[in-house]
C-alpha cells in the first residue's frame, strides 16, 4: 500500500513540473517508461531522442531539467517497535452496525463492502475531531480510545459528543446529500465506558495527532487591540460596563501623562473607545488600513511615554490568545522599550510565535515542569503550617506531572475533600487510603473544588457563562438573587482562590484566576440553563451597557450566539465585522464574519438567512483580498456564493459587488477567460441598470465606468491592445471625479486605475508621450488624495511603463517609492511587484546578483499568494538579469517558463517580447552558427506584434530582425521591413527603441541607395 502511494505522489509530482514548464504532454510517455522527477537529471540527450521527443522539446526538456524541482526525499520513518503498557484512565467507545449480518441477503458482496467502509469512515472521521483514536476494526465495528495516546481532561466528554455527532451523522445522511450506496443508510449501536485500564501492548503507533486547546476565550482573541483597551479603560475608570463617559479631556490628560501628541493620538483613542469626540477634533481623514497602523503607533508610543517619569512594569499573560492586531502593538513595543526605562515580562505557551526572540535585549526563558523538590515545596506553601500525608503529597506530585496549577488545584482539592481531617496541627486520613480518592485530570479535580461550593458555585456558573471577567453590576442583573447571597458567595469564592477581585464592592470588577476553572464552571451547566443564562446576558447588555456593545458589538454577538438566537447573532457577527473593517484590522473582521456565517449556516430556519448570508459573503470576500491578497480560493467561493444568493433575490447591487469580485479574484490569477466573461457581464449590468427607471445618471455612468475598465484591463492582458484602449477611453470620458468620496470603500480610486491603464496601453500601440503624460497625471492625482493603496498601484503603474520605455532610472525611482509605501502599510501585492521591478532596474545599472535576488524574492512572494497576472513578463525580466550576468542557460529557462504561463493562462502582453528576446539570447549564446532558428524566433515576434496591433513590439523586433539580416548581408531585407514601421511612428521619438531604429535605418539607407 506504501508503494502504491508513494507512486502515486511521484507521478503526480511530475505531472505538476511538467505542466509548469508547458511540456504536459509528455507526462504519459514519462509514467509509461517509469521515469519520476528522481531519474530527470539522468536523461540524456539520445535518452529523449530514443523516446520520441522531437529537437525543440529535447532542448527545452534539457533546460528545464538543470533545475528540476528536488524529489520529495521524505521516507516514512518504521513504525514503533512497540509500545510499553501502562495503566491510565481511558474512556472507551466501540461503534457497531446495526443489522450488518442481514445486508448479505439483500445487496451484492461489493455493495455490502461499501456500506460497511462508508459507515467506517463516517464514525472515523468524527472521531478524528475529537482526537479519538481508532484502534482496532472488528467486523463492522469500531473500537475507539479517548485519551490515549493523548489524554485530555475532558476524554468522557469528548466521547459522548463524538457518540452524538456520529448519530447525528448517519441520521442526516439520506438528507444532507451524502453518497449513499443502493441508498441505505447505516444504523448504530454505541456503548462508551470509563475507568483505569492497562494499555499500550496491542495498539500499534498512531498515524496522526493535533494539539488540544481546553477551554474557549470569547471577546478576546478575535477582538482588536483588546488588552491595551482593557488597560485605557482601566485608567480612565471605564472597565465596569455600562459606566457613564467621562469628560473628553480625561482621555486628553491621560495621553499628555504618557508625553503623547494629544491632537494626532485623541482622536484615535477617541474612535477605538467610541468615546464621542464632538467638535473638538476634526473627522479623522484616514482610510480604514491607515486607521490601524496610525492606532497601533500612538498605543506603542503611548505604553513607552508612561515610563519617561517612571520606570514601568509592563505584564502580558496569556500571550497565545493575543489578537493579530494587539501582536502588531506589542511587536512595535518591545522594540521601544530597549531604550526606555521598562520591564516588558510576556507569558504564553509554546504556539505563541514571537518574531523578536532573538533580539539583545531579549531573555527567553522555558518554563519547565517543575522538578520534584519544586513540587514538593510547592504543595507545602499550598497546605500551609499543617503537614500532609505522606502518600497524599506522593500521589498528589504523581498525578500533576510537574504542572503549577494542576498542583495548586489538585492539593487545594485534596485540602477540601472529607478524606482528610485536622489533628495535632497535621492533616490526617479519615479512613483507609484509596488511589482513585485523587481526581485523575485537572478538570476533574476543578469540578471537584466548584462542587464543593454548594450554593455559591451557581454564581460561579453565571460569571462564568459572562466571561473570563465580569462585573459585579451585570452580575447582579443576571443572577436573579438577593445581594446578600451574591456577596456571600463571592467572597467564598475569591477566599477559595477561584477568581479575584479589583475595585470595591458595588463597582469590582472579578477575574477567574484561570480560564480553565471559568470553562469548568460555564460548561458544568445543562445547555438549556447556558442558552437561558446567555440569553439574559445579551438582554441585559443591549439594554443598559450600548456603550460596550457599541464598542465591542462582537461581545454582544457572542451571547446571543450562545443563547441560540440566531439571526440577531448573525446580525451582530455582521456589525462587528463592519466596525473592525473600518479599523483597518481586517484578520479580526474577518473572523466575525467567519462567525456571522456559521451562525447563518447552522440555522436552516432563520427567516432573513439568505439576505444576511449575503451581505456576510460579500464583506469576508472583499476583507480577505485586503488582507490575504488574491490568491485565496475562499475568495472565490464567498464571491460566487454571493453571486448565487443575488440573483435569487433579485439584489442588483450585491449582484454587482459579487461580480466585481470575482472578476478581480480571476483577473489577478491570470484566468483572463473567466474575467473577460465576468466583465463582460458587468457591461450587462450597466446596461440593464440604464433601462431601468428611477436610476440616476451619475448612478448610471459609474456603472459603465467599472464595466469598460474591467473589460479593458482584461483585453489589455489578452494582448487586444485596440479594443482594451476603447474600453478605458470610455471609462476615462465618463468617470465623475465626485467618486473619489467613496475612496475609504474602495482599494483604488478609479480614475487613477483607468488612466494608469490607459496610459499603459498606449505604450503598446505606439504612443508614448501619451502614455507618459497620462501615468504622470494619474500619479499626481493619487498624491492630492493622500490614499497609500492608490498611490502604490499608481507609482507601480508608473515602474511598469518606464520599463517598457527602457527608462531604467525612472523605473527604479517610481519602483523604490512603490516599494517604500507598500512595505509601510503592508501592500503585499504591491511590494512584491515593486521588487520585481526595483530588482530589474539594479540589475541593468550593474549590481546584478543583488537585482536578481531581488526579483526571485519579489516573484516568489508574488506567485506564492496564486498572483500570476503579468508572470510571464515577470519572469523575462529575470531572464534578462540571467542573460546580463552570462547565464544564458538560465535566461532561456526563465523564458520557456514564461512562454509555459502565457499558454496556460492566456495572459499574451508580453508574448512577442518573448519570442524576441528568445532569439536575442539564443544569438549572444550560439552566435551567426544558430541564425536561422534565431531568424524564425524574431519572425513569429513580429507576426504575434501585428495580429495584436502591437506597434512598439513590432518596432523592437523590426529593428532585431533588421540587424540580424544586415549581419547576414541581406541589407534590402532589413531596410525593407524596417523603413514602413519606423515611419509610422509619431511619438517617443527620443526613446531607446526609436532611436535604435533610426540609428540603424540610416545605416541600412547606403546599402539601397
Amino acid at each position: 500500500m506504501l508503494d502504491h502511494e508513494a507512486s502515486a505522489s511521484g507521478e503526480h509530482s511530475l505531472r505538476r513540473w511538467l505542466e509548469s514548464v508547458g511540456l504536459s504532454e509528455y507526462a504519459a510517455l514519462f509514467v509509461r517508461h517509469r521515469i519520476d522527477l528522481d531519474a530527470l537529471p539522468n536523461l540524456t540527450e539520445p535518452d529523449l531522442a530514443k523516446l520520441g521527443v522531437p529537437l525543440g522539446d529535447r532542448k527545452r526538456l534539457r533546460r528545464a531539467m538543470a533545475s528540476p524541482p528536488g524529489a520529495a526525499g521524505t521516507t516514512t520513518a518504521a513504525a514503533s517497535a512497540g509500545t510499553v503498557a501502562e495503566r491510565r484512565q481511558l474512556t472507551v467507545m466501540f461503534c457497531d452496525m446495526v443489522g450488518s449480518t442481514s445486508l448479505s441477503a439483500k445487496f451484492d458482496p461489493e455493495d455490502v463492502r461499501d456500506i460497511i467502509a462508508g459507515f467506517r469512515e463516517t464514525c472515523v472521521r468524527v472521531v478524528k475531531l475529537y482526537d479519538g483514536f481508532a484502534a482496532r476494526y472488528i467486523g463492522d465495528g469500531i473500537l475507539v480510545y479517548f485519551g490515549y495516546p493523548n489524554a485530555h481532561e475532558d476524554d468522557a466528554e469528548r466521547a459522548v459528543r463524538a457518540a452524538l455527532d456520529i448519530v447525528q451523522a448517519l441520521s442526516t445522511a439520506r438528507t444532507s446529500g451524502q453518497p449513499l450506496v443502493r441508498g441505505h443508510v447505516p444504523e448504530v449501536r454505541i456503548g462508551i465506558a470509563t475507568g483505569l485500564a492497562v494499555v499500550g501492548d496491542l495498539i500499534g503507533q498512531r498515524t496522526e495527532e493535533r494539539a488540544s486547546a481546553v477551554g474557549e476565550t470569547p471577546n478576546h482573541t478575535s477582538t482588536a487591540f483588546h488588552p491595551f483597551v482593557q488597560q485605557l479603560k482601566f485608567a480612565l475608570g471605564l472597565e465596569r460596563d455600562g459606566i457613564v463617559m467621562p469628560p473628553f479631556s480625561n482621555l486628553e490628560a491621560a495621553i499628555t501623562a504618557a508625553k503623547g501628541d494629544v491632537e494626532r493620538v485623541a482622536p484615535l483613542f477617541g474612535a477605538l473607545l467610541a468615546i464621542p469626540t464632538g467638535d473638538r477634533y476634526a473627522p479623522l481623514d484616514l482610510s480604514p488600513r491607515l486607521q490601524k497602523d496610525a492606532t497601533v503607533a500612538a498605543l506603542a508610543d503611548h505604553f513607552a511615554g508612561l515610563a519617561h517619569d517612571l520606570p514601568l512594569v509592563v505584564a502580558f499573560e496569556d500571550a497565545h490568545w493575543i489578537d493579530p492586531t494587539s501582536h502588531e502593538v506589542l511587536d512595535l513595543l518591545v522594540e521601544k522599550v530597549q531604550n526606555a526605562p521598562i520591564l516588558l515580562i510576556v507569558t504564553g505557551r509554546s504556539e505563541f510565535q514571537a518574531s523578536w526572540k532573538l533580539q539583545h535585549h531579549i531573555t527567553t526563558s522555558t518554563l519547565k515542569r517543575l522538578n520534584r523538590p519544586l513540587q514538593q515545596t510547592f504543595v507545602e506553601r499550598v497546605a500551609g503550617a499543617r503537614e500532609l500525608p505522606r502518600e497524599i503529597v506522593e500521589e498528589v506530585l504523581l498525578k500533576t506531572d510537574g504542572v503549577p496549577l494542576f498542583i495548586e488545584e489538585l492539593t487545594k482539592t485534596v485540602i477540601e475533600s472529607d478524606f482528610l481531617t485536622e489533628k495535632d496541627g497535621r492533616y490526617v486520613l479519615t479512613g483507609p487510603w484509596h488511589q482513585l480518592a485523587i481526581p485523575a485530570t485537572l478538570t476533574d479535580s476543578l469540578m471537584a473544588r466548584l462542587d464543593r461550593m454548594g450554593p455559591f458555585k451557581r454564581i460561579a456558573q453565571i460569571g462564568g457563562t459572562i466571561g473570563r471577567e465580569f462585573s459585579y453590576e451585570l452580575l447582579c442583573a443576571i443572577a436573579d438573587t438577593p445581594t446578600a447571597q451574591i456577596d456571600a458567595a463571592l467572597d467564598h469564592l475569591d477566599q477559595a482562590g477561584l477568581i479575584g477581585r479589583r475595585g470595591q464592592l458595588s463597582d469590582a470588577v472579578y477575574t477567574f484566576k484561570h480560564v480553565l476553572i471559568q470553562d469548568a464552571a460555564r460548561s458544568s451547566l445543562l445547555h438549556s440553563e447556558r442558552r437561558r443564562l446567555h440569553a439574559r446576558i445579551a438582554s441585559a447588555l443591549a439594554e443598559m451597557y450600548p456603550e460596550t456593545t457599541e464598542r465591542e458589538p462582537e461581545l454582544l454577538a457572542y451571547h446571543l450566539t450562545e443563547s441560540g438566537q440566531s439571526e440577531e447573532a448573525a446580525r451582530a457577527w455582521l456589525e462587528a465585522g463592519k466596525r473592525a473593517a473600518r479599523l483597518g484590522v481586517h484578520l479580526e473582521a474577518n473572523g466575525h464574519l467567519r462567525r456571522g456565517l456559521a451562525v447563518v449556516q447552522g440555522s436552516r430556519d432563520m427567516p432573513s438567512r439568505d439576505s444576511i448570508e449575503l451581505e456576510l459573503r460579500l464583506m469576508l470576500g472583499y476583507g480577505l483580498i485586503a488582507a490575504k491578497g488574491y490568491g485565496a480560493q475562499e475568495i472565490e467561493d464567498n464571491f460566487a456564493r454571493g453571486l448565487e444568493l443575488g440573483l435569487q433575490l433579485k439584489d442588483e447591487e450585491k449582484v454587482l459587488g459579487a461580480i466585481r469580485g470575482l472578476w478581480i479574484r480571476h483577473f489577478i490569477r491570470a484566468d483572463l477567460s473567466k474575467a473577460h466573461d465576468l466583465s463582460v457581464e458587468l457591461l450587462r449590468f450597466a446596461r440593464r441598470q440604464r433601462a431601468r427607471d428611477g436610476v440616476a445618471p451619475a448612478e448610471q455612468a459609474t456603472y459603465f465606468v467599472e464595466a469598460h475598465r474591467s473589460i479593458g484591463m482584461t483585453m489589455l492582458y489578452r494582448g487586444r491592445f485596440l479594443a482594451a484602449r476603447h474600453h478605458l477611453q470610455h471609462a476615462v470620458r465618463l468617470h465623475d471625479p465626485a467618486q473619489r468620496r467613496d475612496l475609504a470603500e474602495r482599494l483604488i480610486s478609479p480614475d487613477v486605475l483607468s488612466l494608469s491603464y490607459l496610459g499603459y496601453i498606449q505604450w503598446f500601440v505606439g504612443r508614448a508621450d501619451t502614455a507618459r503624460q497620462h501615468c504622470a497625471r494619474a500619479i499626481s492625482n493619487a498624491e492630492d488624495m493622500r490614499h497609500p493603496y492608490t498611490l502604490a498601484f499608481a507609482l507601480v503603474f508608473g515602474a511598469y511603463l518606464c520599463q517598457h520605455l527602457r527608462d531604467v532610472e525612472g523605473t527604479r525611482h517610481h519602483a523604490g517609492r512603490a516599494l517604500a509605501i507598500a512595505s509601510t502599510h503592508g501592500f503585499l501585492h504591491w511590494k512584491r511587484q515593486a521588487a520585481i521591478l526595483h530588482g530589474w532596474a539594479r540589475s541593468e545599472l550593474g549590481d546584478v546578483e543583488e537585482g536578481l535576488s531581488e526579483m526571485r524574492a519579489g516573484l516568489d512572494g508574488y506567485e506564492a499568494q496564486d498572483s500570476w497576472l503579468a508572470s510571464c513578463w515577470f519572469r523575462s525580466l529575470l531572464a534578462q538579469g540571467h542573460a546580463r550576468a552570462g547565464r544564458p542557460e538560465a535566461a532561456l529557462r526563465a523564458l520557456d517558463e514564461a512562454l509555459a504561463i502565457a499558454g496556460r493562462t492566456g495572459d499574451h502582453f508580453f508574448l512577442a517580447e518573448n519570442f524576441r528576446l528568445q532569439g536575442e539570447i539564443t544569438l549572444a549564446q550560439v552566435g551567426r552558427a544558430a541564425a536561422s532558428d534565431v531568424e524564425a524566433m524574431f519572425k513569429r515576434s513580429l507576426r504575434t506584434a501585428r495580429a495584436q496591433n502591437a506597434s512598439s513590439w513590432e518596432l523592437r523586433t523590426a529593428t532585431s530582425l533588421a540587424r540580424l539580416w544586415r549581419d547576414g548581408g541581406r541589407h534590402d531585407e532589413a531596410a525593407d521591413l524596417l523603413f514602413p514601421v519606423l515611419q509610422a511612428f509619431e511619438q517617443g521619438l527620443l526613446t531607446p527603441d526609436v532611436t535604435e531604429a533610426v540609428k540603424l535605418a540610416n545605416e541600412l539607407k547606403p546599402a539601397t541607395s
